[in-house]
């Protein structure tokens, strides 16, 4: 007498072993085993054990290479460069209003030199702004009555400023570690002539604006 179960035909194996593969989700690694020397065919596997080399697939030709990307993008988003929309008209007419700068982060504050249009953060306003930097820290600014600007008793050319405005002289003796900026639209910007605390700390300078992606018809570099 043979017991039940102990004698399969070929076909019946076959079959038994297709559906296993379509459930390889619930199989070990001997059953696997079994399933493919049962002699069922790959190509007819289209469930299980065909999907989990799709998955891999999907991983490694698409998941993985997403996310290294997207970290690369983050990691230069946050230590090489920003991206500024310049929200007013107080750079007029280097930088129009609602325009799109890249900038590069400043990571040595003592590199930065007069007359760079650099962007960072007023504690007074509490705000991030992007003005052109005047005054170097221990310098003595003079803005005249006729809008000129004369630094420890030299004029300061600045070819940039298309619209000066004139009025009482004013005099900025700046502190160490701090420095003066203006807009290059005199007659229209709220700048240090304006602050109560004209000058910002050397932390306070986040990145220098390098040139402009938008508009593109101003598309190109900044001086």
């Amino acid at each position: 007498m043979v017991a039940v179960g102990k004698v399969w035909r070929e076909e019946e194996k076959s079959l038994f072993c297709a559906m296993l593969c379509r459930r390889v989700g619930l199989l070990d690694s001997k059953e696997k085993e079994n399933c493919c020397r049962a002699g069922v065919s790959v190509r007819r596997r289209k469930g299980g054990c065909e999907q989990v080399s799709v998955w891999k697939k999907i991983l490694k030709e698409w998941i993985f290479p997403l996310g290294a990307e997207v970290l690369v993008i983050i990691f230069l988003l946050k230590v090489v460069f920003m991206l500024v929309m310049v929200p007013s008209g107080s750079m007029l007419p280097t930088i129009q209003k609602k325009s799109v700068l890249f900038c590069t982060y400043v990571h040595n504050v003592e590199n930065v030199e007069r007359g760079q249009i650099l962007v960072f953060e007023s504690d007074e306003l509490g705000k991030t702004l992007i003005k052109r930097l005047v005054g170097l820290p221990g310098e003595t600014v003079t803005i005249r009555e006729d809008g000129s600007v004369v630094v420890d008793g030299q004029p300061l050319e600045e070819p940039y400023v298309v619209y000066p405005e004139g009025g009482a002289e004013m005099e900025f003796e700046i502190p160490e570690g701090y420095y003066l900026f203006l807009g290059d639209n005199r007659a229209g910007s709220e700048d240090a002539r304006y602050w109560e605390e004209p000058f910002i700390p050397a932390e306070n300078i986040k990145a220098r604006a390098r040139f402009t992606l938008w508009p593109f018809s101003n598309f190109g570099g900044l001086q």
